[in-house]
């Protein structure tokens, strides 16, 4: 049974930023948080708002260290919305790509590193992609066959 004082659970839950943020600092499940706020009678927030405001300095130093604004976004206690807008204020941080247009494999850079290595692996590795993106640039270049 998880049982903390009513005063302590209120005013913990008015600091954190988020009722998972303060169940996983107790070390329980989200719901018997909220079961334990309710029958204390403290008033739950409407999800997405959060009481905590981060510096920006703190997350954009933890998003160069960890470089994942979703590991950013748990740590603290907010969305990854309010990460990147950090971030965009920021003047001295170069964001990871969120997705969007993919880049295009230089084609003399596969070439020169399956020369190089003679394997798909080889060019995974050299190139910085995965075995399979090796491959099917390597067939698309006609430098082997579909079969290999």
């Amino acid at each position: 049974m998880f049982d903390v004082e009513p005063k302590k659970l209120a005013r913990d839950y008015a600091k954190a930023g988020s009722v998972r943020a303060l169940a996983e600092k107790y070390g329980v499940a989200r719901s018997t948080l909220q079961t334990a706020l309710k029958r204390h009678g403290i008033e739950l927030r409407k999800r997405g708002q959060q009481r905590i405001a981060v510096p920006d300095k703190t997350l954009v130093a933890d998003y160069k260290a960890l470089r994942s604004s979703h590991a950013v976004a748990r740590k603290h206690g907010v969305s990854q919305s309010a990460v990147y807008r950090a971030l965009r204020r920021a003047d001295d941080i170069e964001m990871e790509a969120r997705g969007g247009k993919r880049k295009r494999l230089d084609d003399s850079k596969v070439r020169a590193a399956y020369k190089r290595t003679e394997s798909i692996r080889g060019v995974a590795a050299d190139c910085g992609i995965d075995f399979k993106t090796a491959r099917k640039a390597l067939v698309r270049l006609g430098v082997i066959t579909k079969g290999e």
